[in-house]
Order: structure tokens, then C-alpha cells, then sequence
């Protein structure tokens, strides 16, 4: 196989991974928002379980290709890009694992909380991570640009739904732990936007040679 094919299947491994680490953000979320506690305990004992093993064989795929091929500077950079993005994927199944975690949690509690800003914050969060991958495979950095971008939105939903889960607690009187499981959750999602801006970073940098972190537009 020659180093191009190889870049390739490389290329189309991340995506696979990446698309598992979707369906783990979207079932996590889903168990959520519908208190399903089955949905969610898939991820925990089985979807989490199938991350590690792609992480771990992507870590020793680009390797591997690194060691036998010893690309040139924009493959190799690219190559070095897929084995971080790896572990950011990694991060952000946990992530996805953890909400599943709380969403179980949240089963045994009659929570009374509107939840369509979660629902918003679920369809951003995994419209960046789509279109963050999307920028990888296309070197588009204006695509990343608008995850980049995208963040800010996510922030201000997390800021605004923890406000309203501070009043309910401030108002309410009984076990806190529900409305503590609320903002965990909100922060998790807040999580998987950073994790997924900073690869949208590292595709500006690495098609532009921008370096853009913290926002520096």
C-alpha cells in the first residue's frame, strides 16, 4: 500500500471514530432530555468500551504510518493531527459517558425544568462536531471558522440555563442533587463545544498556519 492509500484510510478512520463519539453525544443526550434510562446505560457498557478500542487503534495506526512512511511536512502534519484528534474524540466519548451517567441519575427524579435550551445546546453542539470533522476532510478552514464561532452561542445557553437552575434550587426546598445533575450536564455540553472548537483550531492552523487560540481572530 502506498503512503497516499494509507493517509487515506487514516483519514476515513477518523471519521469512522468520529461518527461513533457522535452517536454517544446524541444517545447520552436523548437518554437526557426523554429520561431513558436503557439508551443511556448502552453507552455506559457498551459505546464507551468501543471508543477506547478505536482511540487505541488509531494511536497505533498513525504511528505505524509515521514510522514506515516518514511522510513529508503537510501529511505528516496532518498525520499528527488525526492521532491528537483521536484523543480529543477519546475526551469527548467520555464526556458523552458521564451525561449517560447523569441521565440515569436523573431517571429517579420527578424534575420539573424546561429543556428546550439543552435541546438547543444538544443541536449545536453536535452541528459543530459534524462540521468541525467535515473541515478536517475538506482542509476548509472557513467551515472551521464557523465552528470556531459557533462556540460562543453554546456559552451563552450554559450560562443561561445554570442562572435558571440556580433560581429553582434558590427556590425550591428538598434534595439538591437533581438540579446539581442539571448543571452537570450543562457543563458537559459546554465541554464537548471547547474539545470541539480546538480541533477547528487545529485545522485553521493547519491549512492557514493561523494560530487562533483563545479566539484571537
Amino acid at each position: 500500500m502506498s503512503a497516499k492509500e494509507k493517509f487515506t484510510d487514516l483519514k476515513a478512520e477518523i471519521i469512522k471514530y468520529a461518527t461513533l463519539v457522535e452517536e454517544m453525544v446524541d444517545k447520552s443526550l436523548t437518554a437526557f432530555l426523554e429520561k431513558n434510562k436503557s439508551l443511556a446505560e448502552g453507552v455506559i457498557e457498551y459505546d464507551e468500551r468501543q471508543a477506547d478500542i478505536w482511540e487505541n487503534k488509531l494511536d497505533e495506526a498513525c504511528i505505524s504510518f509515521i514510522a514506515l512512511y516518514q511522510p513529508e511536512a503537510k501529511v505528516l502534519r496532518f498525520a499528527m493531527m488525526i492521532y491528537k484528534m483521536a484523543g480529543d474524540l477519546e475526551r469527548i466519548g467520555d464526556i458523552a459517558t458521564n451525561i449517560a451517567k447523569d441521565a440515569c441519575s436523573l431517571c429517579e427524579y420527578p424534575v420539573d425544568f424546561p429543556l428546550e435550551k439543552y435541546e438547543k445546546m444538544k443541536k449545536i453542539s453536535l452541528q459543530m462536531l459534524r462540521q468541525g470533522m467535515e473541515a478536517f476532510v475538506q482542509e476548509d478552514p472557513v467551515k472551521a471558522m464557523e465552528v470556531i464561532r459557533a462556540d460562543a452561542e453554546v456559552n451563552a445557553l450554559r450560562d443561561s440555563i445554570n442562572h435558571d437552575l440556580v433560581e429553582h434550587m434558590n427556590k425550591r426546598e428538598g434534595d439538591i442533587l437533581p438540579w446539581l445533575l442539571m448543571l452537570s450536564v450543562s457543563r458537559h455540553l459546554e465541554k464537548i463545544a471547547d474539545i470541539t472548537t480546538n480541533i477547528a483550531e487545529e485545522v485553521v492552523y493547519i491549512t492557514e498556519g493561523r494560530v487562533i487560540k483563545h479566539h484571537r481572530l
